[in-house]
């Protein structure tokens, strides 16, 4: 009875100082929370009745948000609820910092997954057919074939140059495996190398050879001066006429999911689409596309993130300010 009691002792002590944490890390999570209580209290004494999901929306964004929905927002809100698509209290939490597991346990899926799979969509809808791809940051834990091929690109280059940090320089999943210098895809179409060493050096690829380089959410793991010396080689190892395509996340939104640090324990910085459009144009790229991935336009316009938001947004949009991350098609002129 005494182990009973002791195990309920430190598991509500656990508890309690994951709450005191949050209200330390977070306390304006907490007095909206507080102010929001206070007035569906009032409403409901004051009606003698629950709201209904209109006026539940309107009062959300009165009391939360501070700010009043546009009828785009509030019918997103309110059908997904006379659905039965979201609960009110998810509707509450998608808008406070809360750790990934309480976020797997409360929604259906995490943004973060909806977002995979909106990435998935833009390698399989998007990205240019070539013979010659290098891609950088493109190593797959699951797959010598690497990101790019797991994700479903569409078609069979005959060569993949994938370039990676070696597994001792990762701080995130320093125990993924490195694969062989040299793989052969099993129906013998694509020839893949591999090359550890950072995505800044690319010293050993000649120049006018790469038909496409893909950089998939790596921009961001290195720093901004390094960052531009990746975008000055990547001009130079590309052919006239070839591609250069990136996607990365977006700090207008990051900056509201987050609000300390980064998404990411990797990364170095974050950009907003201007930020690293003028280092692509000033090196010479000639941009073709621009698009929002999983666009946000409600939590953009409310500065506000909403968990929710993103875990619907699985497309994208031509206005790329929206996007949780953002992508960027460009081409090397033939001159």
């Amino acid at each position: 009875m005494t182990k009973d009691r002791n195990e309920m002792i430190v598991k509500y002590g656990v508890f309690c100082s994951k709450i005191f944490r949050y209200a330390r890390y977070y306390p304006e999570d907490i007095i909206r929370i507080f102010w929001f209580a206070i007035f569906l209290g009032l409403f409901y004494f004051s009606n003698w009745r629950s709201p209904n999901n209109e006026e539940f929306v309107h009062l959300v964004y009165a009391y939360f948000l501070f700010s009043p929905p546009s009828e785009k927002e509030l019918s997103f809100y309110k059908d997904n609820l006379d659905q039965g698509n979201f609960s009110r209290i998810q509707v509450i939490l998608s808008y406070l910092m809360l750790p990934i597991g309480i976020e797997q346990k409360l929604f259906s899926r995490t943004g973060i997954e909806a977002h995979h799979l909106a990435r998935v969509k833009l390698v399989q809808e998007i990205l240019p057919q070539a013979e010659y791809i290098l891609d950088l940051g493109g190593s797959c834990p699951a797959s010598p074939e690497g990101a790019l091929m797991v994700m479903g690109y569409p078609y069979n280059p005959q060569q993949l140059d994938i370039v990676d940090l070696p597994r001792e320089e990762r701080i995130y999943n320093p125990q993924s495996e490195e694969y062989p210098q040299q793989f052969i895809t099993p129906d013998n179409l694509t020839k893949i190398n591999y090359i550890y060493r950072s995505m800044a050096d690319l010293s050993n690829f000649p120049e006018h050879t790469v038909d496409l380089v893909w950089s998939g959410q790596s921009i961001e793991h290195v720093t901004e001066e390094e960052a531009e010396k990746v975008i000055q080689e990547v001009f130079r190892v590309i052919k006239p006429g070839g591609s250069f395509c990136l996607d990365t996340p977006n700090r207008q939104l990051t900056k509201l999911l987050v609000r300390r640090g980064f998404v990411h324990p990797e990364h170095k910085i974050e950009y907003t689409p201007d930020e690293l459009i003028a280092k692509i144009q000033k090196a010479g790229f000639i941009i073709k596309k621009k698009l929002a991935v999983s666009p946000m336009p409600y939590s953009l316009k409310t500065k506000r993130f909403s968990k929710l938001e993103l875990m619907s947004s699985i497309g994208f949009s031509e206005n790329i300010n929206q996007g949780f991350s953002f992508f960027i098609y460009c081409s090397k002129p033939d001159n």
